[in-house]
Protein backbone atom coordinates (compact mmCIF):
# COMPACT_ATOMS: atom_id res chain seq x y z
CA UNK A 1 0.00 0.00 0.00
CA UNK A 2 2.52 2.61 1.10
CA UNK A 3 4.94 1.26 -1.50
CA UNK A 4 2.29 1.78 -4.17
CA UNK A 5 1.70 5.29 -2.84
CA UNK A 6 5.40 6.07 -3.23
CA UNK A 7 5.51 4.55 -6.73
CA UNK A 8 2.69 6.86 -7.79
CA UNK A 9 4.06 9.85 -5.90
CA UNK A 10 7.58 9.61 -7.34
CA UNK A 11 6.29 8.94 -10.83
CA UNK A 12 8.93 6.23 -11.38
CA UNK A 13 11.94 8.57 -11.60
CA UNK A 14 14.87 7.79 -13.86
CA UNK A 15 17.25 7.92 -10.88
CA UNK A 16 17.32 5.00 -8.39
CA UNK A 17 15.40 5.20 -5.15
CA UNK A 18 16.22 3.58 -1.85
CA UNK A 19 13.38 2.32 0.37
CA UNK A 20 14.17 2.09 4.06
CA UNK A 21 11.87 -0.51 5.68
CA UNK A 22 14.18 -1.22 8.62
CA UNK A 23 12.89 -3.82 11.08
CA UNK A 24 9.17 -3.20 10.81
CA UNK A 25 8.18 -4.03 7.25
CA UNK A 26 6.38 -7.30 8.07
CA UNK A 27 3.79 -5.29 10.00
CA UNK A 28 2.62 -3.63 6.79
CA UNK A 29 4.02 -5.20 3.66
CA UNK A 30 3.94 -8.67 2.21
CA UNK A 31 6.99 -10.32 0.64
CA UNK A 32 5.26 -10.02 -2.74
CA UNK A 33 4.75 -6.28 -2.33
CA UNK A 34 8.39 -5.71 -1.49
CA UNK A 35 9.61 -7.99 -4.27
CA UNK A 36 7.46 -6.11 -6.79
CA UNK A 37 9.51 -2.93 -6.36
CA UNK A 38 12.97 -4.54 -6.46
CA UNK A 39 13.39 -3.65 -10.14
CA UNK A 40 12.99 0.04 -9.42
CA UNK A 41 14.13 0.41 -5.81
CA UNK A 42 16.88 -0.77 -3.48
CA UNK A 43 15.43 -2.12 -0.24
CA UNK A 44 16.96 -1.66 3.20
CA UNK A 45 15.44 -4.54 5.14
CA UNK A 46 16.51 -4.47 8.74
CA UNK A 47 14.84 -7.75 9.74
CA UNK A 48 17.85 -9.64 8.40
CA UNK A 49 20.17 -7.69 10.65
CA UNK A 50 21.30 -8.75 14.11
CA UNK A 51 22.04 -5.15 15.02
CA UNK A 52 20.11 -3.45 17.84
CA UNK A 53 17.29 -1.09 16.81
CA UNK A 54 19.36 2.09 17.27
CA UNK A 55 22.08 0.73 14.97
CA UNK A 56 19.99 -0.68 12.10
CA UNK A 57 19.16 2.69 10.54
CA UNK A 58 22.54 4.40 10.18
CA UNK A 59 24.55 1.23 9.54
CA UNK A 60 22.29 -0.17 6.81
CA UNK A 61 21.60 3.19 5.18
CA UNK A 62 25.35 3.82 5.04
CA UNK A 63 26.14 0.42 3.51
CA UNK A 64 23.34 0.73 0.96
CA UNK A 65 24.22 4.23 -0.20
CA UNK A 66 27.87 3.21 -0.38
CA UNK A 67 26.89 0.57 -2.96
CA UNK A 68 25.06 3.00 -5.29
CA UNK A 69 26.98 3.96 -8.41
CA UNK A 70 24.60 6.47 -10.01
CA UNK A 71 25.05 10.27 -9.81
CA UNK A 72 21.76 10.83 -7.92
CA UNK A 73 19.44 8.83 -5.66
CA UNK A 74 16.18 9.20 -3.73
CA UNK A 75 15.84 7.94 -0.16
CA UNK A 76 12.43 7.37 1.47
CA UNK A 77 11.24 5.68 4.66
CA UNK A 78 8.04 3.66 4.75
CA UNK A 79 6.66 5.30 7.87
CA UNK A 80 6.44 8.45 5.75
CA UNK A 81 3.17 8.83 3.83
CA UNK A 82 3.10 10.61 0.46
CA UNK A 83 0.07 12.22 -1.17
CA UNK A 84 -0.51 13.97 -4.47
CA UNK A 85 -3.74 15.00 -6.18
CA UNK A 86 -2.26 14.19 -9.57
CA UNK A 87 0.49 11.84 -10.66
CA UNK A 88 3.29 14.06 -11.90
CA UNK A 89 5.63 11.97 -14.04
CA UNK A 90 9.23 13.11 -13.95
CA UNK A 91 8.86 15.71 -11.18
CA UNK A 92 11.83 14.23 -9.30
CA UNK A 93 13.97 14.61 -12.40
CA UNK A 94 12.84 18.23 -12.69
CA UNK A 95 13.66 18.72 -9.01
CA UNK A 96 17.19 17.47 -9.65
CA UNK A 97 17.51 19.89 -12.57
CA UNK A 98 16.44 22.74 -10.28
CA UNK A 99 18.93 21.66 -7.60
CA UNK A 100 21.77 21.55 -10.13
CA UNK A 101 20.76 24.86 -11.73
CA UNK A 102 20.87 26.74 -8.43
CA UNK A 103 23.83 24.96 -6.88
CA UNK A 104 22.02 23.26 -4.00
CA UNK A 105 23.53 20.17 -2.34
CA UNK A 106 20.29 18.21 -2.77
CA UNK A 107 16.63 18.33 -1.76
CA UNK A 108 14.72 17.18 1.30
CA UNK A 109 11.26 17.30 2.89
CA UNK A 110 8.69 15.57 5.15
CA UNK A 111 9.44 17.57 8.30
CA UNK A 112 9.55 21.10 9.73
CA UNK A 113 13.16 22.28 9.74
CA UNK A 114 14.06 24.84 12.37
CA UNK A 115 16.18 26.91 9.96
CA UNK A 116 14.07 27.13 6.78
CA UNK A 117 14.55 30.34 4.79
CA UNK A 118 14.05 31.72 1.30
CA UNK A 119 16.80 30.91 -1.16
CA UNK A 120 17.28 31.55 -4.85
CA UNK A 121 14.19 32.25 -6.95
CA UNK A 122 12.00 32.27 -3.82
CA UNK A 123 12.60 28.57 -3.19
CA UNK A 124 12.72 27.43 0.43
CA UNK A 125 16.07 26.04 1.60
CA UNK A 126 17.43 24.38 4.73
CA UNK A 127 20.64 22.91 6.15
CA UNK A 128 18.70 20.10 7.89
CA UNK A 129 18.73 16.71 6.15
CA UNK A 130 15.99 14.08 6.56
CA UNK A 131 16.22 10.39 5.65
CA UNK A 132 12.41 10.29 5.49
CA UNK A 133 12.65 11.87 2.02
CA UNK A 134 15.74 13.25 0.32
CA UNK A 135 17.28 13.55 -3.13
CA UNK A 136 21.08 13.69 -3.18
CA UNK A 137 24.32 12.63 -4.81
CA UNK A 138 25.45 9.38 -3.09
CA UNK A 139 29.10 10.39 -3.45
CA UNK A 140 28.46 13.73 -1.72
CA UNK A 141 26.41 12.05 1.02
CA UNK A 142 29.31 9.69 1.74
CA UNK A 143 31.74 12.61 1.81
CA UNK A 144 29.54 14.40 4.35
CA UNK A 145 29.11 11.37 6.61
CA UNK A 146 32.76 10.33 6.42
CA UNK A 147 33.91 13.86 7.25
CA UNK A 148 32.14 13.71 10.63
CA UNK A 149 34.53 13.75 13.55
CA UNK A 150 34.88 10.82 15.92
CA UNK A 151 34.61 7.22 14.80
CA UNK A 152 31.02 7.13 13.51
CA UNK A 153 32.00 5.42 10.23
CA UNK A 154 34.05 2.71 11.92
CA UNK A 155 31.20 2.07 14.38
CA UNK A 156 28.79 1.70 11.47
CA UNK A 157 31.15 -0.70 9.72
CA UNK A 158 31.38 -2.93 12.79
CA UNK A 159 27.80 -2.48 13.97
CA UNK A 160 29.04 -1.26 17.36
CA UNK A 161 26.84 1.82 17.39
CA UNK A 162 25.66 3.61 20.49
CA UNK A 163 22.08 4.76 21.18
CA UNK A 164 23.10 8.32 20.36
CA UNK A 165 24.13 7.20 16.86
CA UNK A 166 20.55 6.47 15.81
CA UNK A 167 20.42 9.79 13.95
CA UNK A 168 24.17 9.93 13.39
CA UNK A 169 24.14 10.04 9.60
CA UNK A 170 21.50 12.79 9.49
CA UNK A 171 23.43 14.77 12.08
CA UNK A 172 26.65 14.33 10.10
CA UNK A 173 25.05 15.73 6.94
CA UNK A 174 23.59 18.66 8.92
CA UNK A 175 27.03 19.48 10.32
CA UNK A 176 28.60 19.23 6.87
CA UNK A 177 25.98 21.61 5.42
CA UNK A 178 26.76 24.24 8.04
CA UNK A 179 30.55 23.87 7.81
CA UNK A 180 30.56 24.12 4.01
CA UNK A 181 27.83 26.75 3.71
CA UNK A 182 25.68 24.43 1.58
CA UNK A 183 21.90 24.22 1.33
CA UNK A 184 19.19 21.71 0.47
CA UNK A 185 16.18 22.68 -1.59
CA UNK A 186 13.26 22.20 0.80
CA UNK A 187 10.16 20.53 -0.69
CA UNK A 188 7.36 22.02 1.38
CA UNK A 189 3.94 20.46 1.88
CA UNK A 190 0.75 21.82 0.35
CA UNK A 191 -2.85 20.58 0.58
CA UNK A 192 -2.43 19.04 -2.88
CA UNK A 193 0.94 17.36 -2.31
CA UNK A 194 2.55 16.37 0.95
CA UNK A 195 4.83 13.90 2.74
CA UNK A 196 4.07 13.16 6.39
CA UNK A 197 6.51 11.30 8.60
CA UNK A 198 4.05 9.77 11.07
CA UNK A 199 6.52 7.68 13.11
CA UNK A 200 4.03 4.79 13.40
CA UNK A 201 4.00 1.18 12.14
CA UNK A 202 1.67 -1.80 12.06
CA UNK A 203 -2.11 -1.44 12.05
CA UNK A 204 -1.74 2.11 13.28
CA UNK A 205 0.15 3.08 10.12
CA UNK A 206 -2.51 1.56 7.85
CA UNK A 207 -5.37 3.24 9.73
CA UNK A 208 -3.62 6.61 9.59
CA UNK A 209 -2.91 6.14 5.89
CA UNK A 210 -6.66 5.90 5.18
CA UNK A 211 -7.35 9.12 7.13
CA UNK A 212 -4.38 10.85 5.52
CA UNK A 213 -5.47 10.02 1.98
CA UNK A 214 -8.94 11.36 2.80
CA UNK A 215 -7.12 14.52 4.04
CA UNK A 216 -8.74 14.31 7.46
CA UNK A 217 -7.18 16.81 9.86
CA UNK A 218 -3.99 17.31 7.83
CA UNK A 219 -3.98 21.12 7.86
CA UNK A 220 -2.20 21.64 11.22
CA UNK A 221 0.60 19.32 10.09
CA UNK A 222 1.27 20.82 6.66
CA UNK A 223 4.66 22.41 7.18
CA UNK A 224 4.10 25.00 4.45
CA UNK A 225 7.78 25.82 5.02
CA UNK A 226 7.00 27.00 8.56
CA UNK A 227 9.94 26.51 10.97
CA UNK A 228 9.35 24.03 13.75
CA UNK A 229 8.34 25.61 17.03
CA UNK A 230 11.33 25.32 19.34
CA UNK A 231 14.15 22.82 19.07
CA UNK A 232 14.25 19.02 19.42
CA UNK A 233 12.57 17.86 22.60
CA UNK A 234 10.61 21.12 22.98
CA UNK A 235 7.57 20.04 20.96
CA UNK A 236 5.39 17.08 21.89
CA UNK A 237 5.22 14.15 19.42
CA UNK A 238 1.42 14.46 19.09
CA UNK A 239 1.94 18.04 17.88
CA UNK A 240 4.69 17.02 15.47
CA UNK A 241 3.42 13.75 13.98
CA UNK A 242 0.08 13.35 12.24
CA UNK A 243 -2.17 10.96 14.17
CA UNK A 244 0.30 10.36 16.98
CA UNK A 245 -1.56 9.11 20.11
CA UNK A 246 -2.30 12.00 22.44
CA UNK A 247 -2.30 11.31 26.21
CA UNK A 248 -5.32 12.10 28.34
CA UNK A 249 -5.76 15.72 29.43
CA UNK A 250 -4.57 15.09 33.00
CA UNK A 251 -1.32 13.51 31.80
CA UNK A 252 -0.74 16.39 29.36
CA UNK A 253 -1.20 18.87 32.21
CA UNK A 254 1.38 16.97 34.25
CA UNK A 255 3.81 17.03 31.33
CA UNK A 256 3.22 20.76 30.89
CA UNK A 257 3.82 21.38 34.60
CA UNK A 258 7.01 19.29 34.54
CA UNK A 259 8.40 21.22 31.56
CA UNK A 260 7.77 24.59 33.19
CA UNK A 261 9.19 23.41 36.52
CA UNK A 262 12.44 22.40 34.80
CA UNK A 263 12.64 25.75 33.03
CA UNK A 264 12.21 27.62 36.31
CA UNK A 265 14.94 25.56 37.97
CA UNK A 266 17.32 26.28 35.09
CA UNK A 267 17.06 30.04 35.56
Amino acid sequence: MVLDDWHAFLGRPSLPWVVSTLGNWKDNFSEAELTSCVETATLIRGESSKLPVHAIGPAMVYQTIKSIRTPWAVLVKLDTLPYSVVRAEGWIDRLVEDVERHGYWGATGSFRPIDVRLGKCNAFVTQCFSENFSVFRPSEWLKAVESEGGDLVSRMATGQLEPGDRFGTERAVDNYMRKQGLFLRFVSDTPDRSMFHINQWGERLLALRERYLRREGVEPYLNLAVPERGGPGEIHPWDRYYGYPKPALLKRLRIWAGVHRRRLLQR
